[in-house]
C-alpha cells in the first residue's frame, strides 16, 4: 500500500478535519500548535487519495499567502496495515496530478545543464553517424534531455496550460536547433555519411515501427504517472 503524507500550515479554523474525515479515506492525522495564528495538521493518505485532497483544499476560499500545503512521500509505515481484497483491485496508483505538474514545469525550462546535455548528446549523435556505431547512437539517445520537454508538451496539452506548452515548445526547439549547428559545423570537417548504416536506417520506416513507437510511448506515460523518470524509459 503507496502512502504519502499531507502537511497543512494554516489558521485554526482552515481545515475541518470532520469534514474531511467524511469525505476522504484517511488513515491517519495529526494536529499541532506551530503559532497562534497558523496550525500544523499532518494527514495521511493513500496515494490515489491524494490528488482529490488536493484539489479541495484548492477549492477551499483563502488567499495564497494564508497557507501552505507540502507533500511528503512515506517510505514505510507501523504498524503495517493488512491490504483488503478490494483494495488490492484498485486502479494503477499514481502521482497526483500536482506532483506531475511540478515535474514537468522543472523540465519545460531551459537551463544551463539542458543546453550542455543537448551539446553533448549532438556531438555523440554526430560521432555515431559518422562512424556507423549505433552503441553511440543510443548512448546519445541516453544523454539527451529532449524528453523532458516532450513530455511537458503532451501534459500541458491534456491540461489546456497553454503557458506552459509556449514553453515547451519553444525548449524543445531550442533542443532540436542546437544539434542543426552542431551537425553543420561537423559537415565542416567530415564527408557527409549518406553511406552510413546508422543514417540510411534513420529514412527506413515500416508500420512495424509506429507499432514500436507506440509501445515505448505507453512505457514512458506509465513511466512517468508511477514517478518512475528517467531518460532511458
Amino acid at each position: 500500500m503507496s502512502l504519502q503524507l499531507l502537511e497543512i500550515y494554516a489558521p485554526k479554523n482552515f481545515v475541518n478535519i470532520e469534514e474531511i474525515k467524511e469525505n476522504f479515506s484517511v488513515i491517519s492525522y495529526w494536529n499541532f500548535e506551530e503559532e497562534k495564528e497558523k496550525h500544523l495538521t499532518r494527514i495521511l493518505l493513500e496515494t490515489n487519495d491524494v490528488e482529490p485532497m488536493l484539489d479541495y483544499l484548492e477549492s477551499l476560499p483563502a488567499s495564497e499567502d494564508d497557507y501552505q500545503v507540502m507533500l511528503l512521500s512515506v517510505q514505510t509505515y507501523l504498524p503495517r496495515k493488512k491490504e483488503k481484497e478490494e483494495d488490492k483491485k484498485k486502479k494503477l496508483q499514481r502521482a497526483s496530478r500536482h506532483e506531475l505538474y511540478t515535474t514537468v514545469q522543472g523540465a519545460s525550462r531551459i537551463s544551463v545543464s539542458y543546453i550542455w546535455f543537448i551539446i553533448f548528446s549532438a556531438i555523440v549523435a554526430a560521432v555515431g553517424i559518422i562512424k556507423s556505431s549505433p552503441a553511440i547512437v543510443i548512448g546519445a539517445m541516453l544523454i539527451a534531455p529532449l524528453i523532458g520537454p516532450v513530455t511537458a508538451i503532451s501534459f500541458a496539452s491534456v491540461l489546456g496550460d497553454y503557458k506552459l506548452i509556449r514553453q515547451s515548445i519553444i525548449t524543445s526547439l531550442v533542443g532540436i536547433g542546437i544539434p542543426l549547428v552542431i551537425a553543420a559545423i561537423f559537415s565542416f570537417f567530415f564527408d557527409p555519411p549518406i553511406y552510413s548504416d546508422e543514417f540510411l536506417s534513420r529514412t527506413d520506416i515500416h508500420i512495424i515501427d509506429f507499432i514500436a513507437a507506440i509501445v515505448s510511448g505507453a512505457a514512458g506515460a506509465l513511466s512517468f504517472v508511477k514517478r518512475n523518470t528517467g531518460a532511458l524509459v
